[in-house]
């Protein structure tokens, strides 16, 4: 029968403009992606912040330590003249115009070693910041190319989608003139009426999800909503092939999370020093000079000196706080304790998450070959089943069984392929190390 390639091709050309918009395409590679959403995604935005505002702690930190300058300054007009009695004498002992300046000079000796604890606690928190930041980055990443391939997994499955369509538009042809001709019963040709139906409703499933995945990786890489993708094709540096325990190590050695915990347990140590240091006094030196007057340049004074200036030691010390700097101590050391805990923990999620993920990329790549194999086997049947079909040796339900075994291989395939991508990816960051996307086919 014949084969009606203008038409199919028509039709192949009309489905493919189906999923236009007013958005110009973008071409894009993996490697543009992370690199624009390592500048643009919000929560990579916000850890920069984040990490900028501790380095202004660290500094204010640091700026504690320094001596402190203040300047004080008053100038009143008193109703009276101030005077004092001295053996029922009224004594002047000011003019009634008063105008003082204080320059005072501060600086810490002694603080108990809170101040070094505090500078301590804000370096800690930079450091902190930092390895947030880095796991936030590594976050993004996984998270932008699992987008990425899902995407293109999607772009593979319409095709897919398109071959189907044009096979059941051929078949629904001959179909017909068999039909006509008297060979083949009425039923029959519905099926391949229903089973085109369905095809198309498929494709249209597929484009809906395709569309929701394009959107969210536009919104990943800030770009407006509607925008459409032409994705590269891409492959991924293959992770470390070497046995779980020394993967796990690695893992354990690199990942971001593991510098956070182990540094807010050392924040939790310096926030014990922190507490205890209320058990001690503090010393500062004080210096100062003044300034007292009778005009708004304090120049004259009848009554006392007109400048003066002062230094000597200031010591403050807290002797009894109702338990409060005892409770304050226990705290903190339980903050250490909890912190240890967290650790293990964490410690104990990464090897599990090492493990599945080596386990998931070994699965990958036995259901890719599988897949292969099964694509081969599929297509003979399928190229077999159409000489039978043509032969009138075949059934109807037989030929459209034939063509979903064949279109359910070719989906396994291109799931198998985008499912081993994705599981190198996640190895790759469990491990904590950064993705690196090079060009090829996957």
């Amino acid at each position: 029968m014949a084969r009606y390639p203008g038409r199919t091709l028509l039709l192949i050309i009309c489905l493919a403009l189906g999923w236009s918009h007013s958005a110009p395409a973008a071409s894009l590679t993996l490697a543009t992606a992370l690199n624009r959403a390592a500048r643009n995604h919000p929560r990579i935005l916000q850890m920069q912040q984040q990490l900028a505002g501790r380095k202004e702690q660290l500094r204010a930190a640091k700026g504690d330590r320094l001596p402190q300058v203040q300047l004080q300054g008053r100038y009143q007009r008193l109703q009276d003249a101030p005077y004092e009695n001295f053996n029922g004498l009224q004594v002047r002992v000011n003019d009634q115009t008063i105008a003082h300046y204080q320059l005072t000079l501060i600086q810490p000796l002694f603080s108990g070693f809170a101040l070094q604890a505090r500078q301590q606690l804000a370096k800690t928190g930079v450091d902190m910041a930092s390895s947030d930041l880095l796991l936030t980055r590594r976050a993004i990443q996984l998270q932008t190319t699992l987008t990425y391939l899902e995407l293109m997994k999607q772009g593979e499955m319409l095709k897919v989608a398109d071959e189907t369509l044009a096979q059941l538009q051929n078949h629904l042809h001959d179909a017909q003139a068999f039909f006509q001709q008297g060979m083949i019963p009425a039923n029959d040709l519905l099926k391949a009426e229903v089973a085109l139906a369905e095809a198309k409703q498929s494709r249209q499933q597929i484009l809906s999800q395709q569309r929701l995945t394009a959107s969210r990786l536009a919104l990943q890489l800030d770009l407006p909503l509607e925008t459409e993708f032409q994705l590269a094709s891409v492959t991924l540096a293959e992770p470390p092939t070497s046995e779980l325990k020394s993967l796990i190590s690695k893992a354990l050695t690199q990942r971001s999370e593991i510098v956070t915990a182990r540094a807010a347990i050392k924040a939790a140590e310096t926030r014990t020093k922190l507490a205890q240091s209320n058990y001690y006094p503090r010393l500062n030196l004080v210096g100062s000079y003044q300034r007292d007057g009778n005009n708004l340049a304090a120049s004259d004074n009848s009554y006392r000196n007109p400048d003066n200036a002062s230094i000597g030691l200031q010591l403050d010390w807290t002797l009894f706080a109702g338990g409060a700097n005892r409770a304050r101590s226990a705290v903190a050391r339980h903050q250490i304790g909890e912190q240890r805990a967290a650790l293990r923990q964490l410690e104990n999620d990464i090897r599990l998450e090492v493990e599945s993920a080596l386990l998931d990329l070994k699965l990958a790549r036995t259901n890719r070959q599988t897949a292969k194999t099964a694509l081969q086997q599929a297509r003979e049947n399928q190229k077999l089943s159409e000489l039978q079909y043509r032969e009138n040796l075949l059934a109807t339900s037989d030929l459209l069984d034939a063509r979903k075994l064949l279109t359910r291989a070719e989906t396994n395939l291109q799931t198998a392929l985008f499912d081993e991508l994705q599981a190198q990816a996640r190895l790759t960051i469990a491990l904590g190390e950064d993705l690196a996307p090079k060009g090829g086919t996957p």
